[in-house]
């Protein structure tokens, strides 16, 4: 089904017939989708608090359909409304001359003329496609403008959390960074590397007593890259000729929502990851809408390389990233698919081969637990006996004791929100042939109580489907918290010091780790002064404006409207552009706990997955033949 405006021809003017005032196909399964899912989350939410009963009545069910039926009509006619906006502006983005410089390339005739007749768009179709090189060279001289311009705009922010954010996490791998803990690889280990090596440099390997110089390096290191990764995207935008209020509103949003600088000078493995997963979505959106043609440019397949193998380096999910997202680039494209192949498996053999098998246990370094692997299926058994316990034999007692430690009480440690207490109890040195009979029974428990397994798996990621605003108190904001103390003797800093005295498993004194790290990086009194009454300030606009941080619109709302958009627009690539954000929101879901330095991808990559959509008519961007399109509607 399509509402876009055709046109009809007199003499040397287009003009374009009647919209029809239906309510566009796409729009509506879009809307219902996002209504399926929010109706889902309130079900799931009441379902596992342990105190509603109204959600197991009739008249519940009633008012979930309802209220279904009335979010479904309402997005729907928002939707139509915007997806015909969207035809609009892409229309005349179409036929309208290229406002956007080139950066000193020629730029076509076709992009360039003021031509608003079929005669003119027919020639915008047959234009020639501008090679991945000339984007590489149309960036030349033109990123440190709007990386500078980000930096400025983010700089208050700096000074509000000065001298920069520390995860708790992070702090844990500065002690292995330092030889105070085993080390392994249950944070990536190359994280753990580049950590340590900014926290020795700020303090010239310990000559300087305070590590806050550490951090500030970090930060501004951290936000220049960032900077830098965001400054290319903009140029791509530009260089595609995408609508202009499209290039200033990401432009705005980068620089201006406040969630992005929080996130970007925080010395945490996810912020590493997530400038790292925005240059590894922007180059496949170029492989994508050059249909392959991106990887004739050798200059191309180094950075594609690089930064599928940083994304992998960064974090555990950026393999799973890399593979899915390579196997549907490889599959979609026209051109080059062996070298396409060739640079992402090479990618995946130096991380997850080399890197993971040979490199880590020539450095001592400890792989990660298997029971990162096992949280969903944790929490589901962990429901399931905390509901159904009861119903269990002293056979199927034996079954999940010989893959879980004290499995009669996974029910009574089952947090819906998090998975950290049922998955630490698998065993990690199960044999093989109690594994094999634990899915077995996993099976058969799935076949006769399914609700379970949805309930349990839905819960754990219900920021991601519902708009939530209240789990886990201050980590259901979008932002990031402030987790730098000021003074030792705050409730936070008396929670960590034991806990990574612990961490050190005998390899460090008290003294030595609180000199290392928690009595060496403490907010000044002026900033915690000031950090303070911002978060204060920011819970109050969470409270009255939620719209504005619920994880949901960036994880599942925009990704899920934009996709429904391409598909409507029979626009493939865009499809193909859209891959990674469908992909991250799977590794969201199977994840332990939603928490917000998980979303930074989603946030950052927020334009690109907007922009997805815009591609269909920008007049650079290659169809199958290999020629650009004028972003024809479907029919």
């Amino acid at each position: 089904m399509s509402d876009h405006p055709k046109a009809t021809v007199s003499g040397n003017t287009a003009t374009p017939t009647r919209r029809t005032q239906r309510p566009d196909l796409w729009a509506g399964i879009a809307a219902a989708a996002i209504s399926a899912l929010a109706v889902w989350g309130d079900y799931v939410r009441r379902a596992v608090s342990g105190t509603d009963t109204w959600h197991g009545s009739p008249s519940y069910a009633v008012a979930a359909v309802t209220l279904a039926l009335a979010l479904t009509a309402a997005f729907t006619c928002a939707l139509t409304w915007v997806f015909r906006r969207a035809d609009a502006a892409l229309e005349r983005n179409t036929m309208a001359p290229s406002s956007e410089p080139s950066s000193g390339l020629p730029t076509d005739a076709a992009t360039t003329d003021a031509a608003t007749t079929d005669a003119a768009r027919a020639t915008a179709s047959t234009a020639p496609t501008l090679t991945t090189d000339a984007w590489f060279a149309s960036m030349r001289g033109h990123r440190l403008r709007p990386t500078l311009l980000f930096l400025a705009c983010w700089a208050p922010y700096l000074l509000i959390r000065f001298p920069g954010n520390l995860d708790p996490d992070t702090q844990w791998q500065l002690l292995e960074a330092y030889g105070m803990a085993p080390r392994s690889d249950h944070h990536p280990w190359f994280d753990t590397l580049v950590f340590g090596a900014f926290w020795r440099l700020g303090s010239l390997g310990g000559l300087i007593p305070s590590h806050l110089p550490s951090l500030l390096l970090y930060a501004l290191a951290q936000m220049a890259a960032t900077a830098a990764v965001f400054a290319l995207v903009i140029g791509w935008m530009r260089f595609l000729g995408l609508p202009r209020g499209l290039v200033r509103a990401s432009i705005v949003f980068l620089a201006a929502y406040p969630v992005v600088p929080l996130f970007a000078q925080t010395m945490a493995k996810d912020m590493l990851y997530g400038w790292a997963y925005v240059l590894f979505v922007l180059l496949m959106a170029e492989a994508a809408r050059t249909r392959g043609g991106a990887f004739a440019s050798r200059r191309f397949v180094v950075w594609l390389t690089a930064a599928a193998m940083l994304l992998m380096l960064t974090k555990k999910t950026g393999a799973i990233t890399v593979l899915l997202c390579g196997i549907v680039l490889v599959c979609a494209i026209r051109r080059l698919r062996v070298r396409a192949a060739a640079c992402l498996g090479l990618a995946l053999v130096l991380v997850a081969g080399v890197w993971q098998h040979a490199a880590l246990p020539a450095m001592g370094v400890a792989p990660g637990e298997s029971k990162e692997t096992m949280t969903v299926t944790s929490q589901q058994t962990a429901l399931y006996i905390r509901w159904y316990g009861d119903e269990l034999t002293d056979d199927d007692w034996r079954v999940l004791d010989g893959v879980y430690a004290e499995a009669h009480q996974l029910g009574d440690v089952y947090v819906p929100s998090r998975a950290d207490a049922t998955k630490d109890r698998w065993r990690s040195d199960a044999p093989s042939e109690a594994v094999h009979a634990f899915f077995r029974w996993y099976a058969g428990a799935m076949a006769r109580h399914p609700e379970v397994f949805a309930i349990a798996l839905s819960a754990t990621a219900l920021p991601v489907i519902y708009p939530d605003t209240t789990s886990l108190g201050d980590e259901s904001y979008v932002s990031y918290r402030d987790n730098l103390d000021e003074a030792p003797d705050t409730a936070d800093a008396a929670q960590m010091e034991p806990f990574l005295l612990g961490m050190t498993q005998g390899q460090a004194t008290l003294d030595e780790v609180q000199r290392t790290i928690t009595r060496t990086a403490q907010r000044p009194h002026w900033a915690h002064v000031v950090s303070q009454g911002f978060d204060r300030v920011y819970a109050w606009v969470e409270h009255w404006l939620p719209v504005l941080v619920l994880k949901a619109v960036f994880t599942t709302w925009v990704p899920l409207v934009c996709l429904a958009y391409c598909i409507r627009r029979r626009h493939g690539m865009g499809v193909v552009m859209l891959v990674p954000a469908v992909v991250t929101l799977a590794t969201l879901v199977a994840g332990p706990v939603v928490l917000p330095r998980y979303i930074v991808p989603c946030v950052y990559a927020l334009p690109l997955t907007i922009a997805a959509c815009a591609t269909a008519a920008s007049p650079r961007y290659a169809d199958r033949a290999g020629a650009p399109t004028s972003g024809a509607s479907s029919r």
